[in-house]
């Protein structure tokens, strides 16, 4: 998990100095979005979380509001299982099970959050 968060966040510090505009020049990587021509729920995350590493955070909004929650948790979810490793413990696995109860009695969240 460490590893997979470490990778994401190459890939979104690499496309914000190194990629920026340069190689798909206003195209987009979304299936969706290329076969349908609209945007998919997923679609500007990876925008807004470049507008996060620019501390744009109202721009990060527009972009996609969701990226804040994703750039969240690629902050503390590295943090979380380094913690659970040191500890010998289980907290991050026993709290994505207690989320997920919660969730299921909150459909209407699920919704919202969908």
């Amino acid at each position: 998990m460490i590893s997979l968060a470490l990778a994401g966040w190459v890939i979104i510090l690499a496309d914000r100095f190194v990629l920026e505009g340069f190689i798909l020049e206003g195209r987009t990587l979304c299936i969706i979005k290329n076969i349908t021509g609209h945007p998919c729920p997923s679609c500007g995350i990876r925008s807004g979380i470049g507008c996060l590493t620019r501390f744009e955070i109202y721009r990060a909004l527009l972009q996609n509001p969701l990226s804040l929650i994703v750039a969240a948790g690629g902050l503390v979810i590295p943090f979380w299982v380094a913690w659970d490793m040191f500890r010998k413990d289980i907290s991050l696995f026993r709290f994505n099970q207690r989320a997920g109860i919660w969730l299921k009695k909150n459909p209407l969240i699920v919704f919202f959050l969908i």
